[in-house]
């Protein structure tokens, strides 16, 4: 197999990403650290950039990366940090499930508001159920031209940034997972409320909470698809996530080889650096030996 190198649009892209958040992001990163903090500055100059929305397709205004380039500009992120890149990639992720089973009309004003900056926060995990999905207690019950929601959503991603919420609940508890349905919960609707905020070991540049809806009022309209569509929209939509959640991983772990290669040169205990000595050498030949399509390492 060879490994396809980066085309000049993907240096021109990564290398803007870079130079941005060394300048802007990595100065700051130890003190939002301490304090468990998003920083929404930056992400405000995210869009200034113009890389808000970058997972949305061109026929809903987006840049229509494809996933390679979408990855190499997420290890970008990695690289700095990975609780910003969390955050900063989850900020769309509510228009993946809309995408997955939403009307042209929702797909349009979803897209819309989250090129403009806005986060969505897409909450599917409960207290007593996680990839469980099936096993969602929130209940969405309908009266007229509208549901009823009540619930508890835990470990939310951006669950205390996020000005519009995409709901997992059940329609249907007898269907289990087949009378799950997704809901458009604007954050401003009377009845949520977000809980306490998750005190994190790391990744704690994202911000993580619980969401709670007591007696939430939301539109018919608002529904995603139909009834029963709500664990097939989730499904579809976590198939898209995937991969490039993986990708903040990847630049996290390039930085830390770096790192660990820089400290290799440098650290020089009897007369040489450490990295000429066997056994730390091994691993430098092995993995210059493993092909990669951007690493541009030298332990030389």
């Amino acid at each position: 197999m060879e490994w396809q190198l980066m085309t000049e649009e993907q240096k021109d892209i990564t290398g803007m990403v870079r130079k941005f958040l060394e300048n802007e992001l990595a100065p700051v990163v130890k003190e939002y650290e301490e304090k468990g903090e998003f920083l929404m500055e930056v992400f405000r100059k995210c869009g200034e950039l113009g890389i808000w929305g970058l997972d949305i397709p061109q026929e809903y205004g987006g840049p229509g990366f494809d996933l390679q380039t979408l990855s190499l500009i997420r290890e970008e992120f990695g690289r700095v940090d990975c609780g910003f890149a969390v955050s900063f990639g989850a900020s769309t992720v509510g228009f993946k499930q809309v995408l997955a089973g939403g009307s042209e009309e929702q797909k349009r004003a979803m897209a819309q508001r989250l090129l403009n900056g806005e986060i969505s926060a897409m909450c599917i995990t409960e207290p007593q159920s996680g990839s469980d999905v099936a096993g969602t207690k929130t209940k969405a019950v309908r009266k007229g031209d509208e549901y009823i929601l009540n619930g508890t959503k835990t470990f939310i991603t951006n669950g205390g940034l996020a000005n519009v919420y995409v709901v997992v609940a059940s329609t249907n508890p007898e269907l289990k997972n087949k009378g799950l349905s997704c809901f458009i919960v604007e954050r401003d609707t009377p009845g949520i409320s977000v809980g306490k905020e998750e005190d994190k070991m790391g990744i704690r540049l994202s911000n993580t909470t619980d969401v709670i809806f007591e007696d939430v009022h939301v539109p018919a309209e608002n529904l995603i698809g139909k009834e029963g569509d709500g664990f097939r929209i989730v499904m579809k939509a976590l198939e898209k996530s995937r991969p490039i959640c993986i990708a903040p991983l990847i630049g996290t772990a390039q930085r830390a080889i770096e790192i660990a290669t820089d400290y290799c040169r440098i650290r020089a205990p009897y007369g040489k650096p450490i990295g000429k000595l066997q056994g730390i050498e091994f691993n430098f030949l092995y993995r210059a030996c493993i092909p990669a399509y951007h690493w541009n390492i030298s332990c030389a």
